[in-house]
């Protein structure tokens, strides 16, 4: 069964585009570090402030807070996209603590991911990206999302 969209057959291609535009910026975004021992090191909180009359404020909230994953040890951290949609104030926060303001570099509708970049300070190592191919049947897998930080 496939679910209409509101969209519209002509976006297609804009769609694509856009796609293909976030992984060029992940891609150029800077060289991915090795991964870390822990991959929970390169989760983030992500906290966000959409203004009052934004469409999506009535139904998704004004202040939206969830996780992302450092992908580029430049600071480019992705995340499900609703949490920076329509927003004016973005903040990561570290395993310390540290908060540090951040600026939205793509949304991509099409798939519901966002992407931002914090700023200068941010020393949180990059997951090492992999390729869903090569996930096996009942591989165990590691889903990561935010909460109370657990010792290490």
């Amino acid at each position: 069964m496939q679910i209409p969209h509101r969209m519209g057959p002509g976006l297609a291609p804009l769609r694509l585009c856009l796609a293909l535009c976030v992984a060029l910026l992940a891609m150029l975004s800077g060289p991915v570090v090795a991964e870390p021992t822990n991959p929970l090191l390169s989760v983030v909180r992500i906290e966000a402030h959409v203004p009052g009359d934004s469409r999506t404020a009535a139904r998704l909230g004004t202040e939206r807070a969830g996780a992302g994953v450092v992908i580029a040890s430049d600071g480019l951290i992705l995340t499900i996209g609703y949490l920076i949609l329509e927003a004016d104030e973005v903040a990561v926060t570290d395993r310390d603590g540290r908060r540090f303001p951040a600026e939205i570099v793509a949304y991509d509708h099409a798939t519901g991911f966002g992407l931002l970049r914090a700023h200068e300070g941010l020393d949180v190592p990059a997951v090492a990206l992999g390729a869903s191919s090569e996930i096996e049947h009942l591989q165990t897998l590691l889903a990561a999302s935010v909460g109370p930080v657990p010792a290490l």
